[in-house]
């Protein structure tokens, strides 16, 4: 800080980014890409190892989560991973249909073509993992390419809602990642990825809006099934991480 000629003062703007938000954004997309399970809970501790920073901005990332509904605060002070009764499930899901719909048929109308030629890559990086049956990079690089798509309207207010929504369904992922029986299913679903990103390139907003409104009917059932297949069998216990397995050295530190 210092004085101007004109004698006022200098200040050098201060970043919102701050360490708590970096980690909100790491454990956020884990919970919108399945790298945790419903069910499952983690202590302060273990999300502060995951993510390689100290308690505090994890507390106050955690904090933010559970006001969202993301993430449940115990009496124990453990951290719980949500279930999803059946009637929370239809509700956000028929609100996914709605927003994401909307979302790609404002795309549609306004996408550049360099952000078309990106989604290009992501729609080849998809098939590829899907073919290499490398689960976890798939859905990173499907998320990706969703968000792209919705991020490109520059509605932020919508973007923020489809985030919420993601944040509260995204753990229903983690059974697609646990089983290479699922990529039959996850083949098929890519194939809508690529109508949706021939729809945006044509500028074709009804296209759009109605194959990602198919596609996410077809995952809600999917979904729905092994749910149920699930309830029949008995609850596991344990964290709310994939068998021993952590989250990248440092990635809080990048958004």
């Amino acid at each position: 800080m210092g004085m101007t000629k004109e004698g006022t003062l200098s200040i050098s703007p201060v970043s919102n980014d701050t360490l708590s938000d970096r980690v909100y954004d790491r454990l956020a997309r884990a919970l919108m890409t399945g790298e945790f399970r419903p069910g499952a809970s983690l202590t302060l501790r273990d999300a502060a190892e995951l993510v390689g920073t100290s308690i505090m901005p994890v507390r106050e990332a955690l904090w933010q989560l559970t006001t969202q509904r993301a993430m449940i605060l115990q009496r124990n002070k453990a951290i719980y991973i949500p279930l999803l009764s059946e009637t929370e499930f239809d509700h956000l899901w028929h609100l996914r249909e709605l927003l994401e719909g909307e979302a790609c048929a404002q795309a549609a109308h306004v996408i550049q073509a360099a952000e078309v030629a990106g989604l290009s890559v992501l729609v080849r990086e998809t098939l590829s993992a899907a073919e290499a049956k490398d689960m976890r990079p798939l859905i990173v690089k499907a998320h990706e390419f969703f968000f792209r798509i919705y991020r490109s309207t520059l509605n932020s207010m919508l973007v923020s809602m489809i985030e919420m929504l993601w944040l509260r369904t995204g753990p229903l992922y983690y059974e697609t990642l646990s089983s290479d029986s699922n990529l039959a299913f996850i083949r098929k679903s890519l194939k809508h990825n690529t109508r949706l990103f021939e729809a945006l390139r044509a500028g074709d907003a009804a296209a759009a809006r109605a194959t990602r409104e198919k596609d996410l009917r077809e995952l809600a059932e999917w979904l729905r099934r092994h749910r149920q297949r699930a309830q029949n069998q008995p609850r596991q216990s344990g964290n709310a991480q994939p068998a021993g397995k952590k989250l990248p050295a440092g990635a809080a530190k990048a958004r």
